[in-house]
């Protein structure tokens, strides 16, 4: 938008024990966990406050996969 300062900030935190990165701007922030292949985790309108990634609300929606793991037995499935 015109006027508005286009800056974008770095934040970190944790997810179930995953180190998070993030980018935030004045209108939208994302989050991914570089431990897990630089997965997005969150993309979120900080103005309507919509979250873009679904995932369930359960307290172990973050796992790590190996190869050959079968993905309809995650978490998510």
């Amino acid at each position: 938008m015109w006027g508005m300062a286009n800056t974008t900030a770095v934040f970190f935190r944790t997810e179930q024990g995953f180190a998070v990165t993030g980018l935030r701007t004045a209108t939208t922030e994302l989050a991914m966990v570089p431990a897990l292949g630089g997965r997005i985790i969150s993309l979120c309108s900080r103005r309507t406050g919509r979250e873009w990634c679904w995932h369930q609300p359960r307290p172990d929606w973050l796992w790590s996969n190996r190869l050959g793991d079968k993905l309809g037995l995650s978490p998510q499935a």
